[in-house]
This record gives structure tokens, C-alpha cells and sequence, in this order.
């Protein structure tokens, strides 16, 4: 029995009991966040993260699907059954860490969510290259915003953007098994940018105006084509309206950005070589990743990281980008074996209906 399980029988989470939608329709519920990964401190917030069947009516009938029921007061996300395959089968790294609990994490599960669990392997598919591969990117970009925001850093901002624009380029080749696409970051002077384009305006100051792009491509679908420049887009978008006082950072919040960026490149790897889902962190990666979050890849004074952390962050990624290289993940995802459960939960909640 869960430590957590009389947690749930306080007044706080009778949501789970009177919500039409949860109560005895849930199947699964289990700790989410940084206790789920093991790098939580003695006041860290319980999160939980469940599944509820859907009602006979959601599934056979029109009442629309539920998905979710999100209670903020108590950090809980309950997701519906057919909402939580949805985005298992796309490898979404908030969700797919559920099946890679701890077995004392798992606060309730009954046989459904225990066919979950049964079956997480056959979720698994090369659409966690993208998904994974994806959020790292993402949580390594509300680093660097982080980082900015302290106004400390702002004759880094090109240099940081330009980093983040060639890093997008080669996780786009590498997530899309893409060799027709090749592209560099070029950073010029503004004197240089005035001669090639002496119609334009070009202010003098650190702007993406300083950043030019060169590559080529062949042969290269349009739907990836239009991927990479909104991916270039968004980046460039977001590195433009970074403003001092609305993404001000403190130090706790920026460290657990590099942690948990380094954690996404650890099971990203786990999955690539066959390891499975693992969401609690053990042994040396739970020191690695507690030593971040405690601050000791960050300089006294206050948002710097220091360059130590950039060359632990690489190790991760080298060896991310081997795993994804080789990886063991099939295709698409087991369809038969996941049709098989579902049909199974299907057919067992008309039965409750008949009775």
C-alpha cells in the first residue's frame, strides 16, 4: 500500500469520489512530478496523475468525452481512458512516465489501470524520438528565456539564440531521419548586414537582424519543410519578446529547468536503447540530477551557470543522439495488443452497465 493512499481520503480529493466523471470509474492513480522522479524535497508539492473509465454514454453514445478533470488545489490531472491512449501512443513525456512508476507509487490501480501498466511497452514507438527529443528542446529554451530575463545576460542573447536555432536544425535532421536538409547559423556585423541589404533598416544594437541562415535541400516534403521554419519561427518569436519583468527567474526555478532538461535526455535514452519507461531515478542519476536541482552547476552570484554544466548537458546529449541513431523502438506502436485491451475494458463496462 501506497504511503500516499490515505492522502487521497481526506476532504481535499473527494473530488475523486463525487465527480461524476471519476469516483468508481477510476482506474489508475499515481504520484506525478518530482516525487514521482525521485528528486523532490521534504516540502515538495504530491502531485497525482490518474485514469478513469469512461461512462458506457462517452464510449456507445453522445456525451462527449470528459478527457481530463484538472484539480489545482491539490495538483491532480485524472485523464479519461481514451484521452491517456491517445497521447501514450504519441510517447507525450507527461503522460508515458506514468507507466514507469515505482511499484510503491502507484496509489490505486485496479485491473484496468493494472492492463495499463501490463502493456506500456506496446505504447513505445519512434514517435519518442520527436516527443522527447522535442520537450528537451523546449525546457532547454525557458532556460536560456530564464537566463535573459535577469538582464545580467543580455550580450549573450545572439549567441544564445544562435545556439538554439542550430540545435532546433539538428534535432529536426535527427527526430526526421532528414538527410536531404542542411543549414547553418551565420552571425555578422551589422556593417556586413548593411551591404548585403542596403534597402533595409538595420538598427544597431544585439537583434536577430544579426543571424542569417544558409543551407540547401532536396527532395524534402512539404509538411517537414513547413515544420522547420515554424520551429525556426517560434524560437526566433520567443527569444524577440523576452521582457526583464515578466520572465524574471529565481535561482530554484532555473535549476530545476536544467534539471529536468537533463532528466528528458536520460529517458529518452532509457527508451531508445531498450531499457523501457523509467521515471524514478536512481543511484548516480539521482545524484546528478539532486546536485543540479540543489544548485551546484550555478555561480553564487545568482542565474549564471557555469560552464561545467554545458559540458555535462553535452555528454547527455551525445549520448541521446547515439541511442536515437540505434534505436530498438519500433515503427508504430503494438495497434493489436493495445486493440486487445481496449476491447477487453470496452466489453467489461457494458457488462457493469447490464447489471
Amino acid at each position: 500500500m501506497s504511503q500516499y493512499t490515505n492522502l487521497i481520503k481526506t476532504p481535499e480529493y473527494d473530488f475523486l469520489r463525487t465527480d461524476q466523471n471519476l469516483g468508481k470509474n477510476v482506474c489508475l492513480l499515481t504520484l506525478g512530478g518530482s516525487r514521482a522522479y525521485g528528486t523532490n524535497l521534504p516540502d515538495s508539492d504530491v502531485d497525482i496523475r490518474g485514469v478513469a473509465l469512461n461512462s458506457s454514454s462517452q464510449l456507445f453514445g453522445l456525451t462527449p468525452d470528459f478527457e481530463q478533470i484538472v484539480e489545482t488545489n491539490t495538483d491532480t490531472v485524472v485523464y479519461s481512458i481514451r484521452k491517456i491512449v491517445k497521447l501514450l501512443m504519441s510517447c507525450n513525456p507527461n503522460t508515458i512516465e506514468m507507466l514507469g512508476c515505482r511499484p510503491q507509487d502507484y496509489i490505486f490501480k485496479n485491473e484496468f489501470g493494472q492492463a495499463l501498466l501490463d502493456n506500456k511497452n506496446a505504447f513505445l514507438s519512434k514517435r519518442a524520438i520527436e516527443s522527447f527529443g522535442g520537450y528537451a528542446e523546449q525546457q532547454f529554451n525557458r532556460l536560456e528565456h530564464g537566463l535573459l530575463g535577469n538582464g545580467d545576460n543580455d550580450d549573450k542573447k545572439l549567441k544564445m539564440l544562435k545556439d538554439s536555432l542550430e540545435r532546433d536544425i539538428e534535432s529536426f535532421s535527427v527526430r526526421h531521419s532528414n538527410d536531404t536538409f542542411a543549414a547553418h547559423i551565420n552571425e555578422v556585423s551589422t556593417e556586413t548586414l548593411q551591404m548585403l541589404y542596403p534597402n533595409r533598416k538595420i538598427e544597431d544594437d544585439v537583434s536577430n537582424e544579426h543571424l542569417l541562415i544558409s543551407g540547401n535541400f532536396s527532395d524534402m516534403p512539404v509538411t517537414d519543410f513547413k515544420s522547420i521554419i515554424g520551429e525556426i519561427h517560434n524560437i526566433q518569436s520567443e527569444y524577440g519578446s523576452i521582457n526583464k519583468r515578466n520572465t524574471k527567474k529565481t535561482d530554484e526555478k532555473l535549476a530545476k529547468h536544467m534539471m529536468h532538461l537533463i532528466r528528458l535526455y536520460m529517458m529518452g535514452t532509457d527508451l531508445n536503447t531498450g531499457k523501457g519507461i523509467i521515471t524514478y531515478r536512481s543511484g548516480h542519476d539521482h545524484e546528478i540530477l539532486m546536485s543540479i536541482r540543489n544548485g551546484d552547476y550555478m555561480t553564487g552570484e545568482g542565474m549564471k551557470v557555469i560552464p561545467e554544466f554545458y559540458e555535462l548537458l553535452e555528454s547527455y546529449q551525445s549520448k541521446y543522439a547515439e541511442a536515437v541513431k540505434n534505436t530498438i523502438l519500433p515503427d508504430e506502436s503494438d495497434k493489436k495488443a493495445l486493440t486487445n485491451m481496449m476491447e477487453t475494458i470496452y466489453i467489461s463496462i457494458i457488462k457493469e452497465r447490464e447489471k
